[in-house]
């Protein structure tokens, strides 16, 4: 959670980071304004390794996640309030 937070604020070097998400613009409904949307391929393989990659993992609980939450400015705040909500004290959150 903090790793998608920290590329989608823009902390990464968006060279680098720039193809791991895609903003989902076509959401009117509720929720934050920073929904991601899992990226597809065309060419399908029989394995679907896709599906386990971090960035298709991540998009179902980052798009759960409150405006509040999603909106923070600083990671701290963020990192609190995200644990605080999944009920996870420890110091990484783990999916």
């Amino acid at each position: 959670m903090i790793e998608t937070f920290q590329i989608l604020k823009g902390i990464y070097d968006r060279k680098v980071t720039e193809d791991l998400f895609e903003l989902n613009e076509e959401s009117k409904s509720r929720g934050h304004t920073l929904k991601i949307k899992k990226i597809k391929k065309k060419n399908r393989s029989r394995l679907n390794v896709r599906n386990v990659f971090f960035t298709n993992r991540i998009v179902n609980i980052w798009n759960n996640l409150r405006e509040e939450i999603v909106g923070e400015k600083k990671i701290q705040y963020f990192q609190e309030k995200t644990r605080q909500i999944l009920g996870q004290p420890t110091d990484e959150i783990r999916l």
